[in-house]
């Protein structure tokens, strides 16, 4: 591991995980996107796109150019009455679905890049320029859609709902309520009311596009619509019976979408980035639904992943268990899952940085449970480079204080059998490393709550 930076793996196994922005098209079906109110479906593949799989969607034509170039050259000379493709009828006019096709390939192309935030505001700028001269045009609902999974895939769901809407009233429009390009934009919608905790909202447009995507034997898109339907449920669990009730249906619903769409696709990446989601809430609120969401979300990377065994994510996930069992005094549990974790870490080169992370959790553990002189090896370790990268990194510098926080447990258990002055100074020391992390990370974070369970113990333990 290099000194000096944090990779995005740890980044993770400390925080809220984001969900990739890995755009994959497969597709064996579009739609071709006209400036007349009528589209026709075309077999025709398009090279690249904003979904992955077999998502109704425009056709991308032309050249990919920058947004700067594009707003001028669809704004002089632009053709709302043709219906073909650019040629020399047109007097070099570009169509409605011309001008959006390269609109989104440009778009695309930052996707591909893992610009996002330009890719919004590329789709934005569109909308911006169009929505007004073409209201309610069927193009306009599909630009709206696609800046919609856009949002959603930035975790900014209420601004992915405020597009999804406009994108199913102008779809119903032209389309009907039954049909397949309707469904899809009930599922986004329901999507982004989803992440927004909304379920009760959510479930009615989920529920109505998997039935309609069920007609239309579109199976791993109805089975996409299963699975929000699944985390809706999930959202509302009150104790471990009412999770694993609803697991063999979520992960059948998975399996479904991975066959369909293809292992660390983006809907599928964003459908699992949503149950991490519902398992960092709940850790927050209750040890119990928190371990049991945790568990199962083991099996949901597992059963997405390419490898079958969850990759680097499983391995952060893993992690988090291990830190889960340690705040909650739970310390053999704890080093079970961080020898299961670095495992996974050392399988998969992603994972680089996690292993220095699994070193740092079992100094943790160790240190909490008084085998302070391998504690102290390890957490000397991780202590060093992370406190060189906490100069440039707030979530290694929250583990530098917590590597402070064993070592001065490590102390205290070492200061135990010479009396009580020297247990008291030790106590008074770990009780200031305790004070410095809570200010850093607020004072109900889990590992500061951890941390001051073991402080109780270890002034009960000095008592005696």
């Amino acid at each position: 591991m290099k000194v000096g930076r944090v990779s995005s793996i740890v980044a993770r196994a400390v925080r809220t995980a984001a969900p990739s922005s890995a755009f994959l098209s497969t597709s064996s079906a579009s739609v071709s996107l006209l400036p007349s109110s009528s589209l026709s479906y075309s077999s025709v593949s398009p090279p690249r796109s904003l979904f992955t799989a077999t998502v109704p969607r425009i056709s991308f034509q032309g050249r990919n150019l920058p947004f700067s170039h594009i707003d001028p050259a669809l704004s002089r000379g632009f053709s709302a009455g043709a219906s073909g493709e650019n040629n020399d009828d047109n007097n070099g006019k570009l169509t409605l679905g011309e001008a959006l096709n390269r609109l989104v390939d440009a778009a695309v192309e930052k996707v591909e890049e893992n610009n996002m935030s330009e890719a919004i505001s590329i789709l934005e700028g569109g909308l911006t320029l169009f929505a007004p001269r073409f209201p309610n045009y069927p193009e306009i609902g599909e630009l709206h859609g696609q800046l919609s999974l856009l949002l959603f895939a930035q975790d900014k769901y209420e601004d992915a709902a405020k597009h999804a809407r406009p994108a199913l009233e102008i779809t119903e429009k032209h389309f009907g309520r039954r049909s397949i390009l309707t469904a899809h934009r009930l599922l986004r919608l329901g999507a982004a009311l989803a992440g927004l905790g909304q379920p009760a909202t959510a479930l009615p447009a989920l529920r109505e596009a998997y039935d309609i995507l069920g007609e239309m034997n579109q199976d791993a898109a109805q089975a996409e619509a299963g699975f929000y339907m699944d985390l809706c449920v999930l959202s509302n669990s009150r104790d471990e019976q009412s999770i694993t009730a609803i697991e063999d249906n979520l992960l059948a619903n998975l399996a479904r979408m991975t066959k369909g769409y293809g292992g660390g696709t983006m809907l599928v990446t964003l459908a699992t980035a949503q149950h991490t989601r519902l398992v960092h809430a709940a850790i927050e609120k209750d040890f119990h639904i928190g371990e049991g969401l945790l568990k199962q979300h083991l099996k949901v990377l597992a059963a997405a992943s390419v490898t079958g065994d969850g990759g680097a994510e499983a391995a952060v996930a893993t992690y988090k268990l291990a830190t889960l069992y340690y705040a909650n005094d739970m310390l053999a549990a704890a080093v079970g899952r961080v020898q299961e974790a670095a495992l996974l870490a050392r399988r998969h080169a992603d994972a680089g940085d996690l292993e220095m992370l699994c070193q740092h959790r079992m100094g943790m553990v160790l240190a909490a449970r008084g085998d302070t002189r391998q504690a102290k090896k390890l957490l000397e370790k991780t202590l060093a480079a992370y406190a060189e990268m906490g100069k440039q990194s707030g979530a290694a510098g929250m583990l530098a204080k917590e590597a402070e926080i064993g070592l001065s447990m490590c102390r205290f258990f070492d200061f135990l059998p010479l009396g009580s002055d020297a247990v008291h100074a030790a106590l008074d020391e770990l009780t200031k490393k305790i004070q410095e992390l809570g200010q850093s990370i607020g004072q109900s974070h889990m590992l500061v709550q951890g941390a001051t369970k073991y402080l109780g113990q270890f002034y009960k333990a000095a008592s005696k």
